[in-house]
């Protein structure tokens, strides 16, 4: 009998043993996909296009492969950037910007900040939650997204003065208190048409473009989560309900209606949609995982179709998290399973694809099996003290850009990457002197 016994507990360790790990986080942004199993390992895949990947490769990552990191308890995708937060508290970024504002870094590097329990990414800002409540950021600062009542940027983590917090939006940016309130800062200015400025981002009526410090917002309470797209935001509310304001033109708020281009809705208005637990806004779509398992979407579709209500997504049970790029979407079923849809022109599918949009749902396949790169977290790397440049260049010398253009360009040359950032009309090429 004792015998049958220590069989049957060997064969037990043997089958545990030979698992495949399995997903339980994932993190959509720009045109990429990030993933974490609960072996500490993060996967990644799709667009480089703004050096966001490790690896250094411009074209992008096809097939998931794996970061050179272990131990990672939660992931955050960027635009420029990737954050992982690993079991002993502390953060470490990759991508673009890495660590730093204008060091382009392919491996994970460690941020100098410690006992953090939650990451937030945004698109060219970072925040970190630590255990006792107290909210960090770091980044670009241009319109006081840091929330530290500057405008200066950032390199090293810096206080934000609010406490008690629970949850970060980091590309409003809003964030939630234990007890429900929403606190803002940051841009608040939706967009400029001609000399016109459409103002409301950040709710509330307010009409000055920018606001550095924190504030709360009144009228709204009682809320779980927010998140922001291009131009419109979606609050996810206890109860299970969600209010949505900003543009909606392309029927990104779900209410069942358009807007012309120029018309903003800076209340939060009521959908139509209940049981939510969880939302995720698109650039100019939404996304939203119901109780029971099921996916809904509403807003602009690749082929420029628009639907102004929620439509439940075929083919999608089981749901677990949800989490929207750009245009493309991920979903994470109960059994562990990634599945994408939407725009997989740039590998966000995690192979080749005929389609450059897919209204189905596939899922992605993750090769457990691979060989992991080493982990750098004992490698003595720190990019602070590198010397860093950054060089601006007047507008004027490329006349064909709007004087109001944001974005990046992403360059490479002899070997060196740099970025350019367009800010506020003003290019910014970031490069090492």
């Amino acid at each position: 009998m004792l015998t049958l016994i220590f069989i049957s507990l060997l064969l037990m360790v043997v089958q545990s043993s030979s698992q495949s790990p399995r997903i339980i986080q994932i993190s959509a942004a720009g045109q990429s996909c990030l993933a974490l199993a609960d072996d500490g390992s993060v996967w990644e895949w799709g667009s480089n296009w703004r050096g966001e990947l490790t690896g250094n490769a411009s074209d992008g990552h096809q097939a998931p492969i794996r970061v050179p990191t272990n131990n990672v308890v939660a992931i955050s995708a960027g635009g420029f950037q990737n954050l992982a937060l690993k079991d002993d508290g502390t953060v470490w970024a990759w991508g673009a910007l890495g660590g730093d504002l204008s060091n382009g870094t392919f491996t994970p590097v460690k941020i100098p900040i410690s006992n953090v329990k939650a990451i937030y990414n945004g698109e060219l800002c970072s925040f970190a939650l630590k255990n006792d409540g107290t909210l960090w950021s770091w980044g670009f600062n241009y319109n006081g997204q840091l929330g530290d009542g500057t405008y200066a940027s950032s390199s090293f983590p810096v206080q934000i003065p609010l406490a008690n917090i629970s949850y970060v939006d980091a590309n409003g940016v809003f964030a939630i208190s234990d007890d429900g309130d929403v606190w803002a800062w940051g841009n608040n200015l939706y967009a400029t048409w001609g000399n016109i400025n459409f103002y409301g981002r950040l709710g509330d009526n307010l009409t000055n473009e920018s606001y550095p410090t924190p504030f709360k917002m009144a009228d709204l309470n009682g809320v779980s989560s927010i998140s922001s797209g291009a131009a419109h935001v979606l609050v996810l509310m206890k109860n299970g309900s969600i209010m949505a304001w900003g543009l909606n033109d392309k029927g990104q708020l779900g209410n069942g209606r358009l807007s012309d281009p120029w018309t903003y809705e800076n209340k939060p208005i009521l959908l139509n949609l209940d049981n939510v637990k969880a939302i995720s806004a698109g650039r100019e779509d939404s996304l939203a995982l119901k109780s029971d398992g099921t996916v809904w979407t509403w807003g602009l579709e690749e082929n420029h179709s628009i639907n102004p209500s929620p439509r439940q997504v075929a083919g999608l049970t089981n749901v677990i998290a949800i989490s929207a790029g750009d245009t493309h979407y991920m979903a994470l079923k109960s059994d562990g399973t990634v599945w994408v849809f939407g725009s997989v022109g740039r590998g966000q599918a995690g192979k080749a694809t005929i389609e450059d949009y897919l209204y189905t749902p596939i899922q992605v396949n993750i090769n457990f099996s691979s060989q992991a790169p080493n982990d750098v977290s004992n490698q003595t790397i720190n990019v602070y003290n590198q010397t860093i440049g950054c060089q601006p260049i007047s507008i004027a010398q490329i006349p064909i850009l709007s004087p109001n253009l944001m974005g990046t360009i992403i360059i490479k040359v002899l070997g060196v990457i740099g970025i350019i950032v367009l800010l506020g009309g003003i290019i910014y090429l970031i490069k090492r002197k």
